[in-house]
């Protein structure tokens, strides 16, 4: 199943949230990013679930601690799929002890006509 939708995404960690940014979802793709990230990857939903490959390159000011002080690395992420919510629990490729979690939150789908 392939989905066009725009979600933002929170970055948790144990104790509190540790930034933020968008996502596009399109086409089995994912594209998105924030003020010091941009993510270009993947992703496959199979009955609900959900799982991602992303990879995440550092483009400006400090690297976020929740990532360590990698410059790009893969993002591998599962979870269950839902319409308006997603938890995403995930490890980077090249230092699997450092578990993520993501909150997604859906905004709009890609294609849908924006009210004037």
């Amino acid at each position: 199943m392939a989905l066009e939708q725009l979600w933002s995404v929170e970055f948790i960690s144990k104790m509190s949230s540790e930034g933020g940014g968008v996502v596009v979802l399109e086409a089995k793709k994912i594209l998105g990013g924030d003020n010091n990230y941009f993510y270009v990857g993947s992703y496959d939903l199979k009955d609900n679930n959900f799982n991602a490959t992303i990879d995440v390159k550092h483009y400006h000011g400090e690297c976020n601690p929740i990532f360590g002080k990698l410059e790009e690395f893969i993002l591998k992420l599962v979870g269950d799929y839902d319409e308006d919510e997603m938890l995403l629990t995930g490890n980077i490729l090249e230092d699997p002890s450092r578990e993520l979690h993501l909150r997604l939150k859906y905004h709009a789908e890609v294609f849908q006509k924006l009210s004037t």
